[in-house]
């Protein structure tokens, strides 16, 4: 398996190119797909590979071909479970989550890949991790980087990063066969590799992950810029698919999803009782729209392929979206330490009508 390493440097690079002229994409993104998806094998051929969930807008476009943008990082989640931590876990717990996790990626996870990719005979350059501090930083990077065979862009750098969470939901996901761009271009050549499965989390759960990763960077006082426009676009893509019309059918996914963020990964400064339909906002703030209309340019030019809307029909796209969801009828309630969904909601009131009734 792997011919494709087996040929000299600039057969692969035409081959690369070729592929690029065939899928009408430059060569330096087809390079870069290629290398992701040999990552992702060597991930999902490790030992362990069940307690990995392969999630994020790289998994969208992958996995679901959902959005046309280039294959940048990689986000894994790992199940909690494999460190022997289920169920609800207080403050302490998950402090000691994050410390097996960063323990686990920096050594075990490292070194797999590491002799993974030495017995694959992969061309890289480098492998390691990025610095951290503490001991129960989540989530780490591992990153792989390559010697490019193609004229590179600037903004896409011949860099491979997984990034590894230990805090994340794995749920709703479910297997889906991944393959690199060349794989499919050239199916029947003898360079290629067939297709594998990954565990992939659902698209429903990303779109909403990403609403509320909108949300609560505008309630930040210092709200971050640099290619965060990718989300808006993502969900503008998103917006008027089938897993977009689940997810807002799915009250129970919502607000597991918001509960999750507050308890598992609680940022400083937020309100997570506005994490509810009514309050939700997807727009940036006045201050930033003009610095998210210009990175939006950047990576419209630089990263999105094929059609892609020009920033005002991006924003007027997304009040709409906005508007949908806060007119749902969702009536829970999230805060320290719990959280109430509308079906308790419901039946409190009809208890209280019923105790009228009786008195």
């Amino acid at each position: 398996m792997n011919n494709l390493i087996n040929l000299t440097e600039e057969q692969k690079a035409n081959i690369f190119t070729q592929t690029g002229v065939r899928a009408d994409l430059p060569a330096f993104a087809i390079e870069k797909d290629w290398w992701v998806t040999e990552m992702l094998r060597i991930v999902f051929s490790l030992p362990y590979a069940e307690a990995f969930v392969f999630k994020g807008g790289t998994s969208l476009s992958k996995g679901y071909d959902l959005i046309n943008r280039f294959s940048e990082d990689i986000d894994l989640a790992i199940d909690r479970t494999y460190f022997d931590m289920e169920g609800k876990l207080s403050r302490t717990q998950i402090k000691k989550l994050r410390k097996r996790s960063a323990k686990f990626i920096s050594t075990e996870l490292l070194g797999d890949i590491a002799e993974a990719i030495k017995k694959q005979k992969l061309p890289i350059s480098s492998i390691g991790i990025e610095p951290f501090e503490d001991s129960d930083t989540d989530p780490l990077r591992i990153y792989v980087t390559y010697d490019p065979l193609t004229k590179q862009s600037e903004y896409l750098k011949p860099r491979i990063l997984l990034e590894i969470s230990c805090r994340s939901l794995r749920e709703p996901c479910e297997d889906v066969s991944i393959q690199s761009i060349v794989d499919r271009e050239f199916e029947s050549a003898i360079f290629t590799n067939p297709t594998f499965a990954v565990r992939t989390v659902e698209p429903q759960r990303t779109f909403l992950e990403k609403i509320f990763l909108l949300h609560e960077e505008w309630q930040k006082d210092n709200i971050r810029v640099d290619r965060l426009s990718r989300h808006l676009y993502d969900l503008e893509r998103l917006m008027d698919t089938d897993h977009a019309k689940k997810a807002l059918k799915d009250e129970e996914l919502f607000y597991h999803i918001a509960e999750h963020r507050r308890t598992f990964s609680p940022l400083k400064g937020i309100d997570y009782t506005r994490h509810i339909p009514s309050s939700i906002k997807i727009i940036p703030p006045d201050a930033v729209i003009k610095n998210y209309a210009t990175d939006y340019k950047v990576m419209k030019e630089s990263m999105f392929t094929g059609e892609s809307l020009p920033w005002d029909a991006i924003v007027t796209r997304l009040t709409k979206l906005e508007e949908r969801i806060r007119a749902l009828d969702w009536l829970f309630y999230i805060n320290n330490p719990f959280i109430i969904n509308s079906n308790i909601c419901h039946f409190i009131a009809i208890v209280v009508i019923i105790g009228f009734s009786i008195s």
